[in-house]
């Protein structure tokens, strides 16, 4: 007997052992008799139960259904018990759970005994429920398939992209996958359109940072460098003000490794290291495609920094996030990577440092450090030190990111005091 089910968000069919289509392929994989119990046929693909004595041949089993082509493999699990319990944990359920919570990534993590999911929202990570390892192994393999990745192969990194469509949902994510001692991990990032980004007045600049900001993005030349804990919202940032930048006419070309905000007009290039598709690779390529506005996701390597400095002393826009503590740390930064100070200090026309700050009330919010970059330093070539950012802070008015935070501080106090 043939028997539907609904599991989750998608229907199955179970095909019991005596079935023709298990005998068929109990033979077609050369297995002893009885091997197979049972054969769930999902639209994701097949789960397969396998006795305790065929449980070892799992890896077997696996590669001779993909040398027949045969539809793709979610599962494979041994029955243990009279019945298979069959996961209440779903892909769709989880990735909506996150867009609707207005979470950055899900985990699935691999424990001891099972596993977890947990979500970052607002810069923390708050575990959701527990998982037994039957639910991890499902979850992970429904994802992966929704991701087109290989759901059989668990020893080697994956990266893929889930589009999520639904009656009262639509969202995008990335996902990785990495093998660790405990099992695979699972991270997802949950992606946003083009629609959901802040505008420039939306981001929490102070009216004097904006007013710098606006007048550096005005002049469409020189180097624009964003830096930031990972998570703090550089893409947030950057995406946000070359939007206003392609909305205000001008030409403007992105090289990203992922893309994870895709905007109309913008001319989005992905790396791909296997393609031999690097930053500096398509770098390149977009100074012959008469850009005003070049946006790099991360400058992570000598040529990349290299390019993207001359690409804004020749005229160009250049916008770009870096690993860095302070402002003064990005310059020595692209100088460490192999550019020239004296070409850094002359293309720079703006650091923007940024932060998450907790809120007394709860939440985050994101705040900024802005530092113009003065026409006296351009293509100074002497040794920097804090006390310069320190200086040109103060000569423009703008606040540290050290004053934000025991301003915000000094305002927690004074609420507290007024309440009691």
């Amino acid at each position: 007997m043939i028997v539907a089910h609904h599991i989750g968000s998608y229907w199955h069919t179970e095909l019991p052992a005596n079935s023709s289509t298990c005998q068929r392929l109990i033979s077609q994989l050369g297995l002893p008799e009885g091997s197979l119990t049972e054969l769930i046929d999902t639209q994701h693909g097949l789960i397969l139960i396998l006795t305790r004595d065929a449980w070892p041949q799992r890896d077997t089993i696996t590669f001779r259904l993909k040398a027949m082509n045969a539809k793709s493999i979610l599962c494979v699990y041994a029955r243990t018990q009279s019945t298979v319990h069959l996961s209440a944990v779903n892909a769709q359920s989880v990735l909506a759970n996150a867009r609707r919570l207005n979470a950055s990534d899900i985990h699935i993590e691999s424990l001891r005994e099972g596993g977890r999911i947990r979500l970052r929202i607002q810069g923390r990570l708050i575990e959701q429920r527990r998982l037994s390892q039957h639910d991890v192994d499902t979850l992970v393999a429904q994802l992966k398939e929704m991701a087109e990745g290989d759901v059989t192969e668990s020893k080697q990194p994956q990266d893929g992209r889930i589009d999520l469509e639904l009656p009262d949902l639509s969202a995008r994510f990335r996902l990785n996958s990495c093998p660790g001692n405990r099992g695979e991990s699972l991270v997802i990032r949950c992606l946003y359109s083009a629609e959901q980004l802040p505008s420039l007045h939306q981001l929490g600049f102070t009216d004097r940072q904006f007013h710098h900001l606006i007048k550096q993005l005005s002049s469409a030349i020189g180097l624009i460098l964003v830096s930031g804990p990972t998570g703090s919202g550089k893409s947030t940032t950057m995406y946000s003000i070359i939007k206003q930048l392609s909305e205000s006419g001008l030409r403007v070309c992105s090289v990203e490794d992922p893309i994870e905000v895709e905007l109309d007009g913008i001319l989005q290039t992905q790396v791909h290291s296997q393609r031999n598709l690097s930053f500096a690779k398509v770098l390149r390529a977009f100074l012959r495609q008469d850009p005003d506005v070049i946006m790099i996701g991360e400058i992570r390597d000598a040529e990349t920094a290299k390019i993207a400095v001359q690409a804004a002393l020749t005229g160009h826009l250049v916008i770009a996030s870096i690993h860095a503590d302070t402002a003064i740390d990005v310059i020595r930064r692209l100088v460490q990577l192999g550019a020239q100070q004296t070409d850094v200090t002359a293309a720079l026309r703006l650091l923007i440092s940024q932060r998450l700050l907790a809120q007394a009330q709860g939440g985050v919010k994101v705040i900024f450090e802005l530092l113009p970059w003065p026409e006296r330093l351009r293509g100074y070539s002497e040794s920097l030190a804090q006390t310069h950012r320190d200086t040109i802070l103060k000569h423009y008015q703008l606040p540290s990111l050290q004053a934000l935070i025991q301003a915000s501080y000094r305002s927690h106090e004074d609420e507290r005091f007024s309440t009691l």
